[in-house]
């Protein structure tokens, strides 16, 4: 009803205008005609006038249209990306300037082909996938593949796609390409970066245990020395039986396994890794190896040292020596932060439980002095330290871990500088989502 009256409107417009066209231009015609004759030739005049106006509001219109289309043109032909338009067969319908650059083909050569003979072949099977999955829902979606060129060179594309009824309600599907090659060669850089930061954080622990660790490798060296002298007596003297014997030589290769297994520790704790994808991992078992790490540190401070761990608790998917660094550097930071103090208890508790729904949650609690409330909001800063002599790094590169596994690190809310101190953190579970 609305658009009638419009219409209506615009004709009314158009009439009037085109009558006082006539006025201006019409001429007496000196009565030779009667009246009808005259009020006919008004109409006819009017209606050509009208008409005229009609043809040049549709030129305009028309040379309007050209020019929206000419902008459209070439902001279609020469956007930043690359614009794909498929059928229901993959097949290539239309496309612009940029992605015959992109995938270094002539138009027309493109036209017709399937997109699939521009995906490098190790990620055809993926994109069907994905292709028929685009065909059968709504929505934008996106994936990452492998493209290859038509000269052969590969680069890495991310399609941002979204299905749409084409013409004669045929489905098409649209897809903007962007070549990230150098924003995953950028990522690649960054991982590199965090794995040498955190070897080197490793490395940096394993110097500040080294002497714990030297004192707990001389008591089973010492062991197998004073063993190998006994036998030695023994056989000098022919005295005792062959029993005698075999319980020493048992005992040097129980102390000499024990020194190796020391060394193993050490030595899987500072080896270097590349960035690898997290398996289920034994928390508790995780756990059982840091505090071996730290049971000399521990002794030394006469700091008592245990785990509490629940029931049944689940497998976390992890990497196990990147969770371990964690755990080393936290119950490092509790052990040196009472060995500063005068605290009567002397002790360092880590906890591991179920958390929420897939998580895992590990606590680590020390009977310290607490934290400055200065320190505690920027607790996991790069150099941010309470010790002198300390670079500021750890705390920061076990956030950089945790966050890399998908959980969180946090510090108790309810510490404060004279209560002892807990840091908490989360892992996911090997039947939750890496995220």
């Amino acid at each position: 009803m609305a658009q009638g009256n419009v219409t209506d409107h615009h004709a009314f417009d158009l009439r009037s205008e085109a009558e006082e066209r006539l006025s201006h231009a019409s001429s007496s015609d000196g009565g030779a005609a009667d009246l009808d004759t005259q009020q006919l030739l008004h109409e006819l005049r009017v209606h050509q006038i009208e008409l005229e106006m009609q043809n040049e509001e549709l030129r305009r219109t028309q040379l309007a249209l050209e020019e929206s289309r000419d902008r459209y043109a070439d902001l279609y032909d020469f956007a930043p990306v690359a614009y794909l338009t498929l059928d229901p067969q993959a097949l290539i319908t239309a496309a612009n300037l940029t992605s015959t650059e992109l995938l270094a083909v002539d138009r027309q050569q493109l036209l017709q082909c399937r997109i699939a003979s521009f995906i490098a072949p190790g990620d055809r099977e993926r994109w069907g996938q994905y292709f028929a999955s685009m065909m059968r829902h709504q929505g934008r979606q996106s994936c990452d593949l492998t493209m290859q060129r038509a000269d052969g060179r590969e680069f890495s594309g991310r399609l941002e796609c979204l299905r749409v009824a084409g013409s004669g309600d045929e489905l098409e599907l649209r897809i903007a390409l962007s070549d990230i090659t150098e924003l995953r060669q950028a990522e690649a850089k960054r991982e590199q970066a965090q794995t040498t930061m955190v070897h080197m954080g490793r490395l940096v622990l394993a110097g500040e245990l080294a002497a714990g660790l030297a004192h707990e490798l001389n008591q089973p060296l010492c062991s197998i020395i004073n063993y190998s002298e006994a036998c030695l007596q023994r056989l000098r003297t022919a005295a005792g039986g062959s029993d005698d014997l075999i319980h020493h030589l048992q005992r040097i290769a129980a102390e000499g396994e024990r020194a190796g297994e020391i060394i193993r520790r050490l030595r899987g704790f500072t080896r270097k890794q590349t960035v690898s994808d997290p398996v289920p991992t034994d928390i508790n078992q995780v756990i059982d190896e840091s505090l071996e790490l730290m049971t000399a540190n521990a002794r030394t401070n006469n700091v008592r040292l245990y785990r509490v761990s629940a029931e049944n608790l689940p497998p976390a998917r992890v990497d196990p020596v990147q969770i371990q660094q964690v755990l080393v550097n936290l119950i490092q930071n509790s052990l040196l932060a009472i060995a500063d103090s005068a605290q009567e208890r002397r002790e360092v508790v880590v906890e591991a439980r179920p958390g929420p729904r897939g998580w895992v949650t590990i606590s680590v609690r020390d009977s310290g002095p607490g934290l400055p409330e200065s320190v505690r909001r920027h607790l996991f800063h790069p150099f941010v330290t309470t010790r002198a002599d300390g670079m500021g790094l750890g705390l920061s590169i076990c956030h950089s871990i945790v966050t890399a596994h998908g959980g969180q690190l946090w510090a108790d809310e309810t510490d404060s500088a004279e209560a002892d101190t807990t840091i908490h953190f989360t892992l996911p579970t090997a039947a939750g989502r890496f995220r």
